[in-house]
């Protein structure tokens, strides 16, 4: 959806349109199955326990979250005090969105202006697991940038040769690396991520 540039429309769950609950919807579809519409009823009824940011995976769902009082609060009747789903807990999870692989970032439908995009996931207040996923550990490790020539190494936004540089970085650079896969590894550098090849990486405290 993110690199496709979906847009956003309020209430929509469709190929190339969704919003942000809508995202999870289709997804879930795509394999058969089914969550609600709506990220209050997400985050009480789908998601194991909500936890800190720093408890944040990949393939977690991520939430805002308003108090009661909080300018442009509003969860739905059931949820309020006397409400057949009340539970005591008050909060409006307006927002969701899935936490991205290198745990750093949320993906989320945002708004009608920005569209599907990628943020920060320290503007986000709480993350979960999704009761009805199966996840499993990705394994990412410390990695430095080397190179024969000693030149800067490309970073590439797909797995190619073909693809586009995104970036150059100095050998000795430390990135955050995932597992090979076809002589490329997915790297996190700062706020940014992309891909190099395995051979242009050795692991951290390696000597040449």
């Amino acid at each position: 959806m993110y690199k496709e540039k979906w847009k956003y429309l309020w209430g929509h769950a469709e190929r190339g349109c969704v919003d942000c609950s809508g995202a999870f919807v289709w997804a879930y579809r795509q394999l058969g199955e089914t969550i609600y519409h709506g990220s209050n009823t997400i985050a009480r009824q789908h998601v194991q326990e909500l936890l800190p940011l720093s408890e944040a995976k990949p393939g977690m769902a991520a939430f805002k979250i308003r108090k009661p009082g909080a300018r442009g609060y509003a969860i739905p009747k059931r949820f309020q005090a006397g409400g057949s789903a009340y539970n005591g807990d008050l909060n409006d999870y307006y927002h969701i969105g899935l936490v991205d692989e290198d745990g750093k970032h949320v993906l989320n439908a945002q708004s009608e202006k920005a569209g599907f995009t990628r943020t920060l996931i320290s503007k986000w207040h709480a993350v979960g697991a999704l009761s009805s996923v199966q996840y499993e550990e990705i394994p990412m490790r410390i990695m430095t940038v080397t190179s024969e020539n000693g030149l800067p190494v490309r970073v590439r936004k797909a797995p190619s040769k073909s693809a586009a540089i995104i970036a150059k970085l100095a050998v000795g650079t430390p990135v955050i690396a995932g597992e090979e896969r076809n002589g490329w590894r997915e790297i996190v550098f700062g706020d940014e991520s992309g891909y190099m090849m395995s051979r242009c990486l050795r692991n951290a405290g390696e000597t040449e």
